[in-house]
């Protein structure tokens, strides 16, 4: 008699669980029986989830959704890819958000409301730090930009006026490469 590490079902002698499909392993019955715990929580119909029993199912504690966390630091990660203008610091928030996405995906796991209050301190943390060191690259940004031009709109132009030189120098090197073909 087989016993599935996954779902708990005994399905007798076959290589599959009857119950969830996952691969049987043989386990020796003991001469006592058994005192079989229930499952807490009912997996829906369809394709079952092929992780193991946890303690969290076993000792009753479900933590709360982390989702918050989740999506605060997942907006974290996205600014400070698009912040790149001071390399380092955006690559020190986008580092602390996926830490934190981590750790805010860990709650789900948690088996105890100390190791939940853990993960959700560290991923609230990360998130917290992360778009601090933005705000910082922002204003930083500005006030240079502020300091070197007068004001921000002076600033805008004359880095158009940058581009606009850069891409014109582009199209003549374009132009005198194509004479000579």
């Amino acid at each position: 008699m087989a016993i599935c590490k996954f779902c708990g079902a005994e399905s007798g002698d076959t290589k599959f669980c009857q119950n969830c499909g996952a691969q049987m392993e043989v386990v020796a019955q003991p001469i006592q029986p058994q005192i079989q715990q229930p499952v807490l929580q009912q997996q829906p119909m369809g394709f079952p989830s092929q992780q193991p029993i946890n303690a969290a199912q076993s000792n009753g504690y479900i933590p709360k959704s982390a989702a918050g966390l989740v999506a605060g630091n997942v907006i974290l990660i996205v600014l400070g890819t698009l912040c790149c203008c001071c390399v380092f610091f955006t690559i020190i928030s986008t580092v602390l958000g996926i830490i934190g996405v981590v750790n805010a995906s860990k709650v789900r796991g948690c088996t105890s409301p100390e190791e939940e209050q853990h993960c959700r301190g560290i991923a609230r943390l990360m998130m917290i730090i992360g778009y601090v060191l933005l705000v910082v690259i922002v204003v930083t940004v500005f006030s240079v930009i502020t300091a070197k031009f007068g004001s921000i709109s002076e600033g805008v132009d004359q880095i158009e006026s940058w581009f606009e030189s850069v891409a014109e120098s582009i199209e003549e090197e374009a132009d005198f490469a194509l004479r000579f073909r």
